[in-house]
């Protein structure tokens, strides 16, 4: 009598296991936005999820700057989920004045220290 409720139990496990992994629907990846060289370029993590649903980040160079060798000093920005780009700071955007900092090489939350 053993013998057939271990087999039950696997039974049931092993349908329980098929039937999860059926159901489990597969990821896909969408691309929100293709930056270029004035929305920002080269995005230097992972986005962070706002309360309000956008998605936050930072590139490292790219954006309206003048300074950095004509590649831009970077951007802060946010994207909506259908693919809407704000460009929220742009680092170093005037000449000669990089106070505010340039070229970050962390994203929004990250630490590095």
């Amino acid at each position: 009598m053993k013998d057939i409720s271990a087999w039950r139990t696997a039974g049931a496990v092993f349908a329980l296991c098929a039937a999860t992994a059926i159901a489990a629907s597969a990821q896909t990846f969408t691309t929100l936005f293709n930056f270029d060289r004035r929305s920002g370029e080269n995005p230097v993590s992972i986005l962070t999820q706002g309360r309000d649903g956008n998605f936050y980040g930072a590139t490292y160079s790219g954006g309206v700057s003048v300074d950095c060798r004509s590649l831009g000093c970077g951007t802060v920005f946010k994207v909506s989920p259908d693919g809407r780009l704000t460009t929220l700071y742009s680092f170093c955007a005037l000449t000669g004045d990089c106070t505010g900092g340039y070229e970050p090489d962390a994203g929004l939350g990250s630490h590095r220290g």
